[in-house]
């Protein structure tokens, strides 16, 4: 049951009352004699979300919706619990505990691109040959030799 605001429009009083949702709008009895009428919540508070650096995945995490996105396109799920996540779990005398960090300014767009940038460099690579009786071969991309990968 739900907790909602009335004021009454003679008195202005305003007080707080447990009321089921589908009878909120029903006035409340004031005690100056006359009734109290529903308020629409204007101040309401919403769970915040501090931008962090993720020490895991290497990159800023803005919203918990990123978050979800960028573990389901890497192929994983978050470990621990659905509020915490997996901070503040170890119970070890040796354990550090290890706070939110600042942002770094890492996207995830920015790690695909380091991603890509360090495929193309491998599959770039050229490499040369020593055949048993000493002759060299011509260097060749890494990928042109079978098993290189």
């Amino acid at each position: 049951m739900p907790k909602f605001d009335y004021q009454c429009p003679d008195c202005q009083r305003t007080e707080e009352h447990w009321v089921d949702f589908e009878v909120r709008r029903t006035p409340r009895p004031c005690p100056c004699g006359s009734f109290m009428e529903w308020q629409f919540p204007l101040n309401f508070e919403i769970a915040g979300f501090e931008p962090f650096y993720h020490e895991g995945l290497g990159m800023d995490i803005n919203g918990p919706r990123e978050l979800k996105q960028i573990l389901k396109a890497n192929g994983m799920v978050e470990a621990g619990d659905k509020v915490g996540g997996a901070r503040n779990e170890e119970k070890s005398v040796h354990a550090q505990k290890l706070d939110k960090q600042p942002l770094q300014g890492i996207s995830l767009s920015d790690l695909q691109r380091k991603r890509e940038r360090q495929k193309e460099i491998g599959d770039n690579m050229r490499v040369g040959a020593v055949t048993p009786d000493g002759k060299r071969l011509e260097p060749r991309k890494l990928s042109d030799y079978p098993n290189a990968r």
